[in-house]
């Protein structure tokens, strides 16, 4: 090997080649390549929507919910299935089995066996809606378009000439319009006038059917042409409709559709209403494709946007107004800032501290290794993934730890050899080969350490494989930098420095490190009261740790919320919309330091794939400015408490509850259980036991309880006289049909107007719709033409309301979620303490209830036991590469022990800052145990080397100048490592992010704690090694001794 390092190290003008191409190709790259918030990722997940409009939750399970579960049952690869039946909606939900080879298999087949079932009912208007689970069309943006005077047909108008505009851009897959009305001619009949003309609403319905048709006919082939003959009785008009003849007579008297019913030509009723920023507006839910740059496409839709705000400003007359309701970009673009600004910051700290240690120049090449080597990573990624995102960049930060350790290992032994009087080139061939074995040791055992990740199943595994990609690339350039071009670049910079022996009065680092000899020597007289110091203070940090929360993902990382305003049943969307605004009047008046914009949708109840038509209802999402520029520094944590202090004084509504959404993959509430039970009522017991529990056992800290099962409002039961209707001469189907077209509505058909349709909607007034006495006396039809009153055939009954319908694989269940307020408990806290409280008392619940914890600490719960697992993998994966590098089973194992030892630096770190354990946290962890094992496996190697060339020396002797060697460059790694990750911890550089910060507060803090720690405690765990061998040894001579 000697042979090729010699290569390397004169050959001046390969190593500048090799530096020079990855800067070059790096900075292409970094340039090039596409932003994006997360990794690509598909969660393996399939939702079927279907919406049966103004249909009962209860009819939504049985007609439809039941009937998607029964065919997808039995499918192999779903793990499991839930789905909630709404009033009007059907959301079922099913996951696939991480482990299935053919995902993709498993979505063809459920979309095969959904479009098998032939019996979903007759007036179901849309077909199931099924869709995958994944990144590739992420929503960007969410733009409002609102105006003060135009009426709602400019600004739909206008609506579309925006969407077109959207469109054009080839980044953009699609625009989801957001209180877009659909054109209808809306029939609104009136029931004495049908029974006064002797009609009945089902007579009118096949009339307007009849008549509404566009039919080609043919071809009329004559001698000299051919043309197409075709016939267009398309009503496109309100004169058109009204004159509608319903029935004429041979004396010429005519009925027409005007006679019985208002028309009305303008659009559907609305249903939700939608404010931007508490503006009322239409909204544009912009998605770009998975493969668009974040940031550029951003920059393109603004472009578009200011442009049309100038034109509306310069037209005197145009009062419309594009609002941001949403911009994910800003988000993305303020972690790249906060990222680039820190580690710029990180690397000018570094190369300060370096060139206080070492020769200036050498600093210098120490440092420009960190950016070659993440700008060769650069070079390759685009080979395995076609963008950047902020899991990647967290991966930079790990991996800069386990560079600088690799390039000042190798530099400073070249320096070390250089002082022993070697010439330039001599030194850096000895020093590389010393300390190449160690240093390609060390690249794998950071490999093996993140390697588990690449198979963690589930959610989270498709979202953190970058990292470990990452890191392996990286890694790869390292090990070529520090032995291709760091020597060659360190033989020039190195002439200057003396060899020891022609210093006329010794440095100051030697000093330093004949004095730091003789402490270790004289420590290890202590080995065994050293040895219990480490181990109370690792005790202690592990007591410290089992009062510490473990949050897979902090709220302080949230950058949204979400308000929930429930008012009483039976509350119009009127009265809805003006307790609405009192919420959106407090939100208003925060800081916009604080809040970038907040879009409301008063009707709705709920968010993405459970979201549901509620009047009722009304949900607000409240997005913050990224953090760095908040400069109150609040969390939304925070934000939400104060909000929640000012709108518990809103008087007249039943709940607002709060939900801050967590950073990363999806995941749930806080605290999420569903209940299962032999009975209805056992579940209702179950539910109402747990609730009071969640109230009265965590110090009010858990908060905007929640049950599913809560009843919808009343009911009208119609119970069909089976004698009746067989004796008028009707059929059931006539009754419910007659029913559901007056009190419901009922699309007809359509025409093509201009480039969308025009749909005709039958209903009856709603003055009569809101009437009973309407319902009593509705005329139906018989077979003969003959009215037959409802009221003749059915008998009413009124019942109570019947809640949605959850399932879980089938079954029915109740699902009661709550969030958390303050720090005080964590998700996995109140799992734990309610199976203890049930553990207890195990009468609490009826028998045969069964309860399954979901949510976040569910979620946490899987990923800290994968995350747990791949540790472990990884210290296994370690050990059996430090025997083959020692060829000992004691040393690796020394080797690892550094390890527990090591975490105790976290642990105090996060206490002391009050922060949870999270996911960025354990990242680190891993990241922090490769630098910890290589700075051990370096000691360790240099103690050998020094018992193979002196193996008559004092031990300890030995073991103090080992560790006096490795003072330098391990106290460098640390140090500089320290210093480069300060700055995204704090936000030294002026900003931060709560989301990267913990990886920073890891790795620095970790390494300030444990460098100590491996200085003084491996040596003395090597002494008391050397001690028990010598104790074996003694024993065994003894037992020869007596055996002979």
């Amino acid at each position: 090997m000697k042979t090729l390092f010699r290569y390397f190290a004169s050959n001046h003008t390969f190593a500048w080649l090799f530096t020079i191409m990855f800067i070059a190709f790096g900075i292409k790259s970094v340039l090039t390549f596409n932003r994006d918030m997360f990794p690509d990722a598909d969660f393996g997940t399939v939702i079927i929507t279907t919406f049966y409009m103004n249909a009962s939750p209860e009819d939504i399970e049985l007609n439809i919910t039941n009937k998607i579960e029964d065919n997808i049952k039995g499918i192999n690869g779903i793990d499991f299935y839930t789905s909630v039946s709404l009033e009007s909606q059907s959301v079922v939900t099913v996951v696939l089995d991480p482990d299935y080879d053919d995902q993709d298999e498993v979505k063809t087949k459920i979309r095969e066996a959904i479009n098998r079932i032939n019996d979903f009912p007759n007036d179901l208007e849309d077909l199931p809606e099924i869709r995958s689970l994944d990144t590739s069309v992420f929503p960007l943006m969410l733009i409002g378009l609102s105006s003060n005077s135009a009426s709602y047909e400019e600004l739909r108008q206008e609506a579309k000439l925006l969407e077109n505009e959207l469109l054009n851009l080839s980044e953009i897959t699609s625009v989801e319009k957001i209180s877009f009305l659909d054109k209808e001619m809306q029939i609104d009949v009136n029931p004495k006038k049908l029974t006064f003309y002797e009609l009945s609403i089902n007579a009118i319905s096949q009339a307007i059917q009849i008549r509404n048709q566009r039919s080609s006919l043919g071809t009329l082939e004559t001698t000299n042409t051919e043309e197409n003959l075709f016939t267009n009785a398309e009503m496109k008009t309100k004169k058109a409709v009204e004159n509608l003849i319903l029935r004429s007579t041979f004396s010429g008297e005519l009925i027409r559709l005007k006679d019985v019913a208002t028309i009305k030509a303008g659009f559907e009723d609305e249903s939700v209403i939608t404010h931007v920023n508490g503006k009322k507006a239409i909204g544009f839910l912009v998605n770009k494709s998975g493969s668009a740059d974040i940031l550029d496409t951003a920059g393109k839709i603004k472009a578009i946007i200011n442009k049309k705000n100038q034109e509306y400003n310069n037209t005197p007359d145009s009062s419309f107004e594009l609002m941001y309701g949403n911009d994910y970009s800003k988000y993305v673009k303020n972690r790249f800032a906060v990222v680039k600004s820190n580690g710029s910051a990180g690397l000018f700290l570094l190369l300060i501290v370096l060139a206080l240690f070492l020769n200036w120049r050498a600093s210098f090449w120490v440092a420009i290794s960190i950016p070659v080597t993440i700008l060769g990573t650069f070079t390759l990624l685009p080979f395995f993934i076609d963008h950047i995102d902020i899991l990647s960049l967290a991966a930079m930060i790990v991996v800069m730890g386990v560079v600088v350790d690799d390039s000042i290992i190798v530099s400073e032994n070249i320096i070390r050899h250089r002082e022993m009087g070697e010439s330039p080139l001599e030194a850096a061939m000895n020093g590389v080969n010393d300390v190449f074995k160690p240093v390609v040791t060390t690249i794998l055992t950071t490999f093996i350490a993140f390697a588990p990740m690449f198979i963690i199943p589930g959610i989270i595994g498709k979202f953190i494989i970058v990292i470990p990609l990452v890191i392996t690339i990286a890694l790869f350039v390292s090990l070529l930098e520090v032995t291709i071009a760091l020597p060659a670049h360190l033989v020039p910079s190195i002439k200057g420095i003396p060899a020891i022996t022609n210093q006329t009065k010794p440095s100051r680092f030697i000093k330093i490190k004949e004095r730091f000899k003789k402490l270790i020597r004289s420590s290890l007289n202590f080995r065994y009261l050293n040895l219990l110091f480490f181990i109370i203070l690792l005790v202690s940090a592990l007591m410290i740790a089992r009062t510490m929360d473990l949050v897979f993902f902090p709220s302080d990382d949230a950058e949204e919320f979400n308000i929930k305003l429930e008012m009483k049943k039976g509350t119009p969307l009127e009265k809805t919309a003006l307790k609405t605004l009192e919420i959106e009047t407090i939100i208003s008046q925060l800081s916009s330091d604080e809040i970038m914009s907040y879009v409301t949708y008063i009707g709705q109840r709920g968010r993405d794939i459970e979201r549901s038509v509620t009047k009722r209802f009304s949900t607000i999402e409240v997005y913050l400015t990224p953090f760095s520029q908040r400069k109150s520094k609040r969390t939304a944590q925070q934000i939400v408490e104060e909000l929640r202090n000012k709108t518990n004084q809103i008087t007249g509504v039943n709940d607002i509850e709060y939900n801050v959404e967590q950073g990363g993959p999806p995941a749930g509430k806080p605290v999420e259980i569903r209940i299962k039970a032999l009975t209805d009522n056992d579940r209702s017991i179950a539910t109402s036991t747990l609730i009071s529990l969640l109230k009265t056992s965590f110090d009010n800290k858990v908060t905007d309880i929640n049950r599913n099962d809560e009843l919808g409002k009343d009911q009208i039961e119609l119970i069909i006289n089976y004698e009746a209707v067989s004796r008028f001469g009707l059929s059931i189907s006539t009754v419910m049909q007659t029913v559901s077209t007056a009190f419901r509505g009922s699309i007809l058909t359509s025409s093509q107007l201009d480039d969308e349709k025009l749909y005709y909607r039958i209903q009856l007034d709603k003055f009569f719709r809101n009437d009973i006495n309407s319902l009593y006396s509705l005329p139906i039809s018989n077979a003969q033409g003959r009215l037959i009153r409802l009221s003749d055939v059915v008998t009413f009954k009124k019942r109570a309301g019947v809640p949605n319908y959850y399932h879980y694989d089938g079954d029915r269940t109740t699902t009661i979620t709550a969030n958390l307020e303050g720090k005080s408990y964590t998700p996995l806290n109140v799992q734990r303490a309610l199976e203890r409280l049930l553990k207890d008392s195990p009468n609490l619940l009826p028998h045969g209830v069964q309860l399954d914890f979901g949510g976040e600490s569910e979620e946490t719960a899987n990923s800290f036991r994968e995350l747990g697992i791949t540790f472990m993998i990884a210290l296994v994966g370690i050990f059996l590469l430090l025997v083959l590098l020692f060829n000992s089973l004691s040393l690796p194992f020394l080797v690892l022990l550094s390890v527990p030892f090591g975490i105790i630096g976290i642990i105090f770190a996060f206490f002391f800052h009050g922060e949870p354990l999270g996911f960025m946290a354990m990242i680190g962890s891993i990241g922090l145990t490769g630098v910890l094992v290589n700075d051990s496996l370096v000691l360790m190697y240099r103690i050998n080397q020094l018992r193979k060339r002196f193996p008559d020396d004092d031990v300890k002797n030995i073991i103090a100048e080992a560790t006096s060697d490795r003072l330098r460059p391990i106290f460098l790694t640390s140090l500089t490592t320290v210093v480069g990750v300060m700055p995204i911890a704090y936000g030294l550089a002026g900003a931060s992010d709560p989301f990267i910060a913990p990886l920073g507060l890891t790795l620095g803090w970790g390494l300030f704690f444990s460098t100590p720690l491996i200085l003084f405690l491996l040596p003395t765990f090597y002494m008391i090694n050397v001690d028990l061998y010598r104790l074996s040894s003694r024993i065994m001579n003894s037992l020869k001794t007596i055996v002979r």
